[in-house]
């Protein structure tokens, strides 16, 4: 799922022939997708400012309706079009095999350079999405936000076999 006609475009030309573009920020009501046969969606939007603040609310919609969610991270603030201009589909390819479920994407993509209140307050949602979570995926996103934000030494956290 991309923003723009000619990221879908690019995508189905290179091989991706399951490419759909929502038009910019505009969306898709879950409910039309999760009637379908599709079980898992690649959200894969401009690497501006709005287009990942409305990816992740659509790729949180769409989890919320039971699909699996990925978020594609495109560098430079590229578009999908734009990355295969430049770069070949394996690259693509290699991205989707990187993409991140949305509260991880979220937490890597958190601004660590605010003070603690606007951090507490960006991670709100995510806090809240973790109280229902299983408690071996809730530890593990806990451990990657109080990793993220400083709460915890990184090499605490590596785990050693004795």
């Amino acid at each position: 799922m991309v923003e723009g006609i000619f990221d879908a475009l690019s995508l189905i030309e290179n091989g991706f022939d399951n490419a759909v573009a929502v038009a910019g920020t505009n969306w898709i009501a879950p409910e039309l997708i999760t009637g379908s046969s599709i079980k898992k969606v690649f959200m894969c939007f401009d690497g501006d400012g709005p287009g990942q603040k409305q990816g992740l609310m659509r790729a949180y919609a769409l989890k919320d309706a039971g699909l699996e969610v990925r978020i594609v991270d495109l560098p430079d603030d590229q578009d999908p079009n734009e990355f295969l201009v430049s770069l070949a589909a394996e690259d693509f390819d290699k991205l989707l095999s990187k993409a991140a479920h949305p509260e991880v994407w979220e937490i890597d993509h958190l601004d660590t350079e605010v003070d603690e209140q606007e951090k507490i307050h960006a991670l709100e949602n995510l806090i809240h999405r973790a109280a229902s979570m299983e408690p071996i995926t809730r530890a593990l996103v806990c451990k990657r936000m109080a990793k993220k934000l400083g709460l915890i030494d990184p090499k605490a956290l590596a785990f050693t076999w004795v």
